[in-house]
């Protein structure tokens, strides 16, 4: 692939991605995952890399949009400080000690992984027809640092930042408004896929191809991160004018694009 169209292609993924963050609350690792899965071996790797660079690649990318939703959210006052610093508390405990076992997993497995992720999440977005919880159960504080480590776990383990997951936990079982559990999503997310790119850098790797640090693609990391960092912004402002309702349509179907990329790749 051409260098300077290679450079474009990376900078505008990141960039509709970091839009989507800002306007979502997610990490952005539904749509670098199956982009990395595509376009990596066009850069020289092995296909047996394949999955592990995409899923930490996509992480470090993914900092950057989370980075910049969270800063803008919490800019706007649309986040809680508190329930964010507890699912952080769980989530980054599971990015810094699971790392060095994802590499150990069938990639074949952690597709699969993926995939039910988002068709499950991708069903409740789509059915579901109101912006608030009608649910008549709450969870207790004390209870989301476990959630964290949950959500953390299974965001190590796709390449997502826990968005998918820690929105829908907020709204349905916290029963946090669901604007608010968008920007409390993004600060959770960001410092996720921080502490998780950052332990898989440190993960000794055997690829002789591209700039790497661990099995992080730094070069196409930083081309997709620099692109979100800036699409976050402009999805912030698009988030105070879209209904919350249409936010969750236009995510469901953008998950269900989404999965069918991955089928189609499998």
């Amino acid at each position: 692939m051409n260098e300077i169209i290679s450079t474009i292609i990376f900078l505008v993924i990141g960039f509709v991605t970091g839009g989507l963050s800002g306007l979502l609350g997610i990490g952005g690792g539904v749509i670098f995952v199956p982009a990395l899965i595509f376009l990596l071996p066009f850069t020289g790797l092995e296909i047996s890399q394949l999955t592990y660079v995409a899923l930490a690649t996509s992480l470090f990318a993914g900092s950057f949009s989370a980075s910049g939703a969270s800063y803008n959210h919490f800019r706007i006052r649309n986040l809680y400080f508190k329930e964010a610093l507890l699912l952080a508390l769980g989530s980054c405990s599971a990015a810094v000690i699971l790392p060095k076992y994802v590499v150990k997993v069938y990639p074949e497995t952690l597709k699969y992984i993926l995939l039910v992720i988002l068709i499950l999440v991708a069903i409740n977005m789509l059915l579901n027809k109101s912006d608030n919880s009608d649910s008549k159960f709450k969870i207790p504080a004390s209870v989301l640092p476990v959630l964290g480590f949950l959500t953390g776990t299974m965001a190590v383990f796709t390449g997502l930042g826990g968005g998918v997951i820690f929105v829908p936990v907020l709204f349905y079982l916290y029963k946090m408004d669901i604007k608010k559990a968008i920007g409390t999503s993004s600060f959770v997310v960001a410092a996720t896929m921080l502490s998780s790119s950052f332990m898989f850098s440190r993960i000794e790797s055997d690829i002789s191809s591209g700039f790497y640090m661990g099995y992080i693609n730094i070069y196409v990391g930083l081309l997709l991160g620099i692109g979100a960092l800036i699409g976050s912004f402009t999805g912030v402002k698009l988030f105070n004018k879209v209904k919350a309702i249409y936010i969750k349509k236009i995510f469901s179907v953008f998950l269900i694009i989404v999965i069918l990329i991955i089928l189609f790749k499998q």
